[in-house]
């Protein structure tokens, strides 16, 4: 038993437990003791055998919640322990109590331990009515001497104060004995263990004592730093094996280091993973202790805890920092290489290995002029001089490198110093890119942009000067004539029939054919000339440089003479033909825009008169031009005026002689120039763009008298409009009939649309299309004009058609024009294969009507019938023969 030992081994115990708190602390340490005489140590050794209990004053934890075996080895072993109380605590069945006002805890070694302040209190639990303070210490020993005589060990020791974080502490160790050299032993250690106290409590590290006899080797003492730190209070971690901070089966290695360590009886230091009591991870920075008794015995271990987790934490940012940029390095796209000041590579990448055509061994050690060509030396030295060691970096240059293979390849290159920890460098980092495909694509943007430059001033297709070039020479064309006294011609060619190919034969034949035009037009012109094409079968020749229009008209009429040959292409034998017009500087015109209108006018002076010809600009052809001008500006005011009306000529079947519809027929009424035919305006509005309210006008008009004819009884069966070619290219037409059928009320059975052969070859793919629409409207069409154009069979029979016209020019002499009449029949006998009517158009007699007849012909118009009319005379014409025009229904 520990309470039978002597003194000195008192103190040799004392000594080697708080030695080695010095030596895991490196605190300084004093020791003394104060001892009272008597005292009786038979009942304090039969502490073990009785039950402790502990009276609880003000919610004080009761000693008893301490686990058994922790209270056993207190008072078997000597072991201290640290308990937490603020009141008065005293065990039952003893004459000893454990006195603690006002102190949060104290060291209880294996008697009891209590605050020398507080003896008075003791004593006036004993029945002493007399208090007594510790400066009183003679009186005290005095007293306590009268009863049993108590040992008191004072500790005083400020690092004890500052390592328990205290703003107050000073308790004493009490010890029953009867041996009285034992006070000299004790008083030998006093002053240490003050120190010791102080300073375990009062320092900012974690203090943990481990009682390494027992097999859980519970602990027996934390200071107030380990509470700090872990979370856990004093009761909650005595008793308990320090692997409780731990989570299980992490860190084996660790424990087994540990482990190792304290069977050999060596310290030891670990870095371990502990976690505070509220689950917090914090790096725990441990060193243990062993302590051993005079045997060499190991008996505590002695743990400094150290909270090292911001240091763990700058540890493992700056791992994570070196393995981000080693990714960064290992898996760049761009080169990193690393250069002594010498210039000889220290390090490399992949990237710039690759770069280089080496592998890493080889790149270490090359020395950087050797992969420089020559020509770029000079630039590296005055990038290392006047950069690269004034400011420490270098702006982005570009240079060469040779390959392993000889090649050169250009790269993009930017250098930053490197630098100890005294400022000073001591190698070069460098970042390089393989900019190959970057010159590539800055070669190809110039190709690129040098051919849209070109594509700006010239056709795609031909490669000829577009209109923009064109303008800009003959500006400048024109003020050269103006210094020299010269003269300038413009020559405007339109290709005749052109469409009739690209229709026929595709856009592709198209293209090809002209291609051949344009260059045999630059193989005829003079050299000094330009030829440019300005449309889509629209070319322009500027002549200058002459004096005599004769030199134009031999160039015009070589002109017409080249293009006339045959052109053969893809197995096709293609004519050309073309008009041309032809206006002169400075008679015709001062500028480009006036020289231009005026080979404009020349050129169809050329068509109307026959094509494949050239026609000079005139003041004549001006005049016409201002008519068409006066023309344009009275059609304009002619809708708002009301000067526009619709004529109705009838159309009647052959086989029965009814009344099958009438066709509605534009006029105006010009208030100088009396009644103009539609020939004289509709072009007109055609090209001005007026024909669309025009057509607008015209097909409300046209339904809303045939609406009215309908509801007086008059069983008129359809009204057929025409529509332009500009008409029935509009976006919105199918809305137009849509709305103006609502509008009107008229059932779309009534309205039937006719369109010429040429409008329908305009478009294939739209007429098609667009045609389906209407016909599933509801509405009747038909071919207008049949046989005038160049229309493929193939096609005819994809439109969704119900009748084809014969034109009148086919009709006129089909009697005594053999021609004629072949065409005329064999248009009717194709238009029954196909489940079309035909109806024929400027019939004038009845030889006409009897071969139209005996040919199948389904239905006639013309002056035999009827001349167009107004309304009013077709309802006089109705009224004079009603039976015949009631009678017949809806065909």
């Amino acid at each position: 038993m520990p309470f039978t030992e002597s003194p000195g081994q008192l103190q040799e115990t004392l000594g080697n437990l708080f030695a080695g708190i010095a030596a895991s602390l490196q605190y300084p340490a004093r020791m003394s003791l104060y001892v009272a005489q008597g005292g009786n140590i038979d009942e304090i050794q039969m502490l073990p055998s009785k039950e402790l209990v502990l009276e609880i004053h003000d919610d004080i934890t009761p000693l008893s919640s301490y686990p058994r075996s922790v209270l056993e080895s207190v008072f078997r072993t000597g072991n201290p322990i640290l308990v937490e109380q603020s009141q008065l605590t005293q065990l039952s069945d003893l004459d000893v109590y454990v006195v603690s006002a006002g102190i949060s805890s104290f060291l209880c070694l294996p008697v009891v331990a209590t605050a020398s302040r507080n003896a008075a209190i003791w004593l006036e639990r004993k029945g002493v009515e007399q208090n007594f303070s510790f400066s009183e210490l003679d009186s005290l020993e005095l007293q306590i001497h009268q009863f049993q005589g108590l040992l008191t060990l004072q500790l005083e020791t400020e690092s004890l104060h500052r390592l328990f974080n205290r703003d107050a502490f000073e308790s004493d160790l009490v010890f029953a004995t009867r041996d009285d050299a034992f006070m000299e032993g004790v008083r030998a250690v006093e002053s240490h263990l003050r120190v010791f106290e102080r300073a375990v409590k009062s320092a900012d590290t974690g203090f943990v004592i481990v009682d390494a006899r027992l097999p859980n080797q519970p602990i027996i003492y934390c200071n107030p730093a380990f509470e700090r730190i872990t979370g856990y209070a004093f009761r909650e971690a005595v008793g308990k094996n320090c692997r409780f901070l731990q989570k299980p089966d992490e860190q084996p290695e660790k424990t087994a280091l540990m482990r190792e360590a304290i069977q050999r009886g060596e310290p030891c230091q670990v870095l371990l993973k502990n976690y505070r009591k509220n689950g917090e991870l914090f790096w725990n920075e441990l060193t243990i202790s062993p302590i051993k008794d005079a045997q060499g015995n190991l008996t505590h271990l002695i743990g400094v805890q150290n909270d090292v987790s911001d240091r763990v934490a700058m540890e493992l940012s700056s791992k994570e920092s070196e393995s981000r940029f080693r990714a960064l390095y290992d898996n760049s796209l761009d080169g990193i290489c690393y250069y002594s000041l010498e210039g000889h590579c220290i390090s490399a990448n992949r990237a710039y290995c690759d770069l280089l055509g080496l592998t890493p061994e080889d790149v270490v050690g090359i020395h950087y002029p050797d992969i420089t060509p020559e020509k770029w030396r000079e630039t590296d030295r005055k990038i290392v001089e006047e950069q690269l060691f004034v400011r420490g970096y270098s702006d982005l240059y570009e240079k060469e490198y040779f390959r392993k293979d000889g090649s050169v390849v250009p790269v993009s290159v930017r250098a930053a110093l490197h630098y100890d920890a005294s400022g000073k460098p001591i190698a070069t980092w460098g970042i390089v890119r393989d900019i190959s495909e970057y010159r590539n694509v800055i070669d190809r943007l110039k190709q690129n942009e040098a051919h849209m430059e070109f594509l700006a001033y010239h056709d795609s297709l031909t490669a000829m000067p577009n209109r923009l070039l064109f303008q800009d020479r003959v500006v400048k064309a024109l003020e050269r004539a103006k210094r020299n006294g010269k003269k300038v011609a413009l020559m405007l060619l339109d290709l005749d029939r052109f469409k009739n190919i690209n229709d026929s034969l595709g856009h592709a034949m198209g293209d090809s054919f002209l291609k051949e035009i344009s260059t045999r037009i630059q193989h005829t012109i003079r050299e000094m000339d330009t030829a440019a094409r300005i449309g889509g079968d629209e070319f322009v020749i500027v002549m200058e440089n002459f004096n005599e229009v004769s030199s134009v008209t031999a160039v015009a009429n070589k002109l017409l003479k080249t293009l006339a040959v045959p052109i053969n292409i893809q197995q096709h034998e293609l004519y050309a033909t073309a008009s041309i017009g032809i206006s002169i500087f400075p008679n015709d015109g001062q500028n480009v825009e006036t020289l231009m209108k005026a080979a404009d006018a020349a050129m169809y002076c050329a068509k109307e008169k026959g094509k494949n010809s050239f026609h000079y600009y005139t003041d004549d052809l001006n005049k016409r031009t201002l008519e068409l001008l006066v023309l344009e500006n009275d059609m304009r005011r002619a809708l708002d005026l009301n000067q526009f009306f619709v004529a109705y000529q009838p159309q009647f079947s052959l086989q029965d002689g009814a009344l099958v519809g009438v066709e509605a027929l534009l006029r105006w009424q010009h208030p100088v120039q009396g009644l103009l035919p539609p020939t004289v305006f509709i072009p007109l509005a055609e090209e001005t763009g007026l024909i669309e309210p025009l057509g607008r006008w015209m097909l409300r008009a046209s339904c809303t008298q045939i609406k009215a004819w309908v509801e007086k009884g008059y069983r008129m069966g359809r009204i057929a409009v025409n529509l332009s070619a500009r008409q029935f290219r509009q976006p919105g037409l199918v809305e137009d009939i849509h709305f103006i059928l609502s509008e009107v009320g008229l059932s779309a059975e009534h309205l039937e649309l006719e369109i010429t052969e040429s409008i329908a070859m305009d478009n294939v793919e739209t007429t098609v299309a667009k045609l389906e629409v209407l016909k599933r409207m509801g509405l009747r069409l038909s071919i207008d004009d049949f046989g005038t154009g160049y229309s493929s069979l193939s096609y005819l029979k994809r439109f969704a058609i119900h009748k084809l016209k014969i034109d009148q020019s086919f009709v006129r002499d089909i009697v005594t024009d053999p021609n004629d009449a072949a065409i005329a029949a064999s248009t009717i006998a194709l238009a029954h294969k196909m489940g079309l009517k035909v109806i024929a158009e400027g019939v004038e007699t009845a030889e006409q009507v009897a071969f139209l007849r005996e040919q199948g012909c389904d239905e006639v118009q013309g002056f035999f019938y009827g001349k167009p009319m107004s309304a009013v005379e077709l309802e006089r014409m109705l009224g004079a023969a009603p039976q015949r025009y009631r009678a017949r229904a809806q065909h």
